[in-house]
């Protein structure tokens, strides 16, 4: 185990780097989930339908989630609060007693709920934490047989590794849904994509190591809406650090809900075949087109460059409209001279899997600056099959 963690801390640490400099690769891992599950059914566990989604760039009409009559519709259960910003905090690795029991006992102390991707070799020894797991309202997500590396193994073995889990978890708890794959080391190249048969989830932000706690508390204290959060339950700083930021995250309205509830709450529906480490709310205000930044048609290269000298002059009612197409959202990166941070990579403010909205707070955050005025490079990433950009244009908000 101890193995394994350290490995764990390593691999994502190289994924971060990659995620910053090299993101033309990771764009290559596709996503998809376990070849063993009937739907990507969306429980309703927290507690009704979601917000009422205004007009976004690219939008299209709601599609209900499957398993419902009509999800998208507000009027058939609770309204969710606009207000809210609604986050997945999952963790790798369980069922364990001791790892899992601490984060059962804040899930249960603050009203939340937890993904839980549980490895299928050790559910015959931690049975119990299965049923302990859904009684707390929390999800129990695939994360593989044995934790290998996946793009290592043969079609057939690969295979075993994803259906085993789902078939072991019914043992002990039937009818049990387990809708979503995370593959671990975030380690999915195209054949295993192919093998797989249902959404496939990463994470948009990952804990630091074991003795790492203030770095993994400043982490979750600065969650955005949508965000995934990968943890671990062999890690004594991340449940310490959880413990200590949910109650502080309520406070300021954030609502922890499984990664169905975040679906849910997002009225996004997952689709096979599509990897998501984040889910954004499709609620974006309408904008305008005022310039085409960049025309194609997925020829001209792995990197596009925009113009930096356009998006300088971006004002606060303005953003980056990226449309494409593909299985992954968009890879922004921008670098600004003497900036805090050598490459900024920003997260939508919505994303409707045809059209990504980076407003001008997104773009301004993650540089962490007051204005463009020092951005020098911009450019995006784009992968045949997995991302093609067919646009960047920028906008600007409508008075409607």
């Amino acid at each position: 185990m101890e193995k394994r963690q350290k490995s764990d801390i390593l691999f994502r640490r190289i994924v971060t780097c990659m995620n910053i400099f090299l993101p033309a690769l990771i764009m290559t891992s596709a996503a998809l989930g376990l070849a063993s599950c009937r739907d990507a059914g969306i429980p309703d566990a927290d507690g009704g339908s979601a917000d009422t989604a205004a007009g976004s760039v690219g939008s299209q009409d709601s599609e209900p989630a499957p398993g419902t009559d009509d999800a998208a519709d507000p009027d058939d259960g609770p309204v969710r609060d606009r207000k809210a910003k609604y986050v997945a905090v999952t963790v790798d690795d369980g069922p364990d007693r001791d790892g899992c029991g601490e984060y059962l006992e804040i899930c249960r102390e603050n009203g939340i709920a937890l993904t839980f991707f549980v490895i299928g070799d050790s559910v015959d020894a931690n049975s119990s934490v299965i049923g302990d797991i859904l009684e707390a309202g929390c999800e129990i997500g695939n994360h593989s047989w044995s934790h290998p590396r996946l793009s290592e193994l043969d079609d057939a073995q690969v295979k075993n590794e994803i259906e085993s889990v789902t078939s072991k978890v019914l043992e002990y708890a039937p009818g049990a849904e387990v809708s979503f794959f995370r593959p671990p080391y975030f380690d999915a190249d195209d054949r295993v994509c192919g093998i797989a048969d249902c959404p496939l989830i990463g994470a948009s932000r990952i804990e630091s190591g074991s003795e790492e706690y203030e770095e993994t508390l400043e982490m979750l204290l600065n969650l955005s809406d949508g965000d995934i959060v990968c943890l671990h339950c062999w890690n004594a700083g991340s449940i310490r650090a959880l413990r200590e930021a949910v109650p502080k995250l309520k406070d300021v309205g954030y609502e922890f809900v499984t990664v169905s509830g975040l679906f849910m709450a997002q009225r996004v529906v997952p689709k096979a075949g599509y990897y998501y480490d984040s889910v954004r709310r499709n609620a974006a205000p309408d904008y305008e087109t005022e310039e085409i930044l960049y025309s194609g048609d997925g020829s001209g290269g792995s990197v596009i460059r925009i113009d930096t000298e356009k998006l300088r002059t971006m004002t606060e009612d303005m953003a980056l409209c990226v449309r494409y197409e593909g299985k992954r959202t968009p890879v922004v990166m921008l670098k600004a001279s003497g900036g805090k941070t050598a490459m900024a990579q920003p997260n939508p403010s919505s994303d409707d899997r045809e059209s990504a909205l980076f407003t001008y707070s997104d773009l301004t955050d993650s540089m962490e600056a007051d204005d463009l005025s020092a951005l020098d490079m911009c450019m995006l990433s784009q992968t045949e099959n997995v991302c093609v950009i067919k646009s960047v244009e920028l906008v600007r908000k409508t008075d409607s």
